[in-house]
This record gives structure tokens, C-alpha cells and sequence, in this order.
């Protein structure tokens, strides 16, 4: 029987310089449903998430999307999960462009009792605007407007330095030099599912 690897593994060895897009059944290994991608952009194999619907009636999965820059996700993330009625969750991994090490996550996640509401025209402009001062002042105001949460998770030996568009990251701690990807699948499993439960 084939070993069930973990999410670390996974999102490690995934192809570096792009973007990817995975779905996460709980006790299931990461399904990747990344149609075609970029270093700043991904679409989603939406036959194949339809034939997962139908194989998995009316389960609920988290979207797990690699970022080779920031642990926060764009508009066009958000409208994704949002629109997806089935996903409870979009997890935003921010990793090393060329080693794949994870430094960190970003999740967002529907409130209890969540609609979809239509964005109004404008407002991925505004978010982009929003988000070039401050990108926490724009997820807290989308978040309170869509009725989402968010939180972020550093990994081992990493903190979020916060700010603009172009700070807003996952930063190595000074003196930290063991590489986050030599550690346990643990912290992934145990603080990501804390979080969303």
C-alpha cells in the first residue's frame, strides 16, 4: 500500500517559482487541482474539482494555495473560496522560491452562517489600493464585509513582519538557521486545525 505523504512534503516539493492550487479532505492527503500556472497566477482544474464533489457528496475541504511571496491571498483567491459552497477554508503557504521550505501560513475562513455576497464593481481595485498602505486594514475590512476570519501561523523560527503590500511577509528569525522544512508535519496539522475547528 502506497504511503500517505504529508501536506509539508507535499507543498516542499512542489514546483518552486509557481503558483498551485490543492484541495484537503480531512485525513486525506493534498489533491492537487492546479489546471495551469505562474509565478503570480494559477486556474483551477474545475472538471476535476466537479468529479471530487461527485466522488465526496456534500464534504466540506480546505483550499491550500502555494504563494511564492506573501502568506496573504489576493482578490481573485478570496472570490474562489468564496463562491465554493463546499470549501470551508483557504489556506494561503508562503514558500522559499527556490528550496520550497515553508515559513509560514495564511488562512482565511468562512464565519458560521456564511452567503456569498457579489462584490460590488470597484472593489478589487479598492482592495488592491487598500492593501498597498496596509495589507491587515484591507483583510480586516474585507473580512467583516464578506463575514470572514483570518489568522496567521508562522512556522518554527519565523515571525510575520507586517505593513504594506511589499513588507507584509514571513521573515527568519535572527540566529534561526535550521531550515522549517527538516521538522515534523505536526505543527501543520495541530495549529492549522486548531485554528479552523
Amino acid at each position: 500500500m502506497k504511503k500517505k505523504r504529508s501536506s509539508k512534503e507535499i507543498l516542499t516539493e512542489a514546483p518552486k517559482d509557481v503558483e498551485h492550487i490543492y484541495i484537503k479532505y480531512p485525513g486525506q492527503e493534498l489533491i492537487d487541482v492546479t489546471s495551469t500556472s505562474t509565478r503570480g497566477s494559477f486556474e483551477e482544474d474545475r472538471e476535476k474539482i466537479k468529479k471530487l464533489h461527485r466522488k465526496n457528496p456534500l464534504k466540506k475541504y480546505s483550499y491550500v494555495h502555494t504563494h511564492p511571496g506573501s502568506p496573504f491571498p489576493s482578490f481573485g483567491d478570496m472570490l474562489m473560496f468564496m463562491k465554493d459552497r463546499y470549501a470551508k477554508d483557504i489556506i494561503m503557504t508562503q514558500r522559499d522560491e527556490e528550496s520550497g521550505e515553508v515559513f509560514g501560513y495564511g488562512v482565511l475562513r468562512k464565519k458560521a452562517g456564511f452567503k456569498y455576497k457579489n462584490p460590488p464593481s470597484g472593489e478589487s481595485e479598492k482592495w488592491r489600493m487598500t492593501i498597498w498602505q496596509d495589507v491587515e486594514t484591507g483583510l480586516k475590512n474585507l473580512s467583516e464585509k464578506y463575514d470572514l476570519r483570518y489568522k496567521f501561523f508562522p512556522g518554527k523560527g519565523y515571525y510575520l513582519q507586517k505593513g504594506n503590500l511589499w513588507e507584509f511577509e514571513f521573515k527568519k528569525k535572527k540566529g534561526f538557521r535550521k531550515s522549517y522544512s527538516s521538522y515534523s508535519n505536526h505543527w501543520f496539522n495541530c495549529r492549522i486545525i486548531f485554528f479552523i475547528i
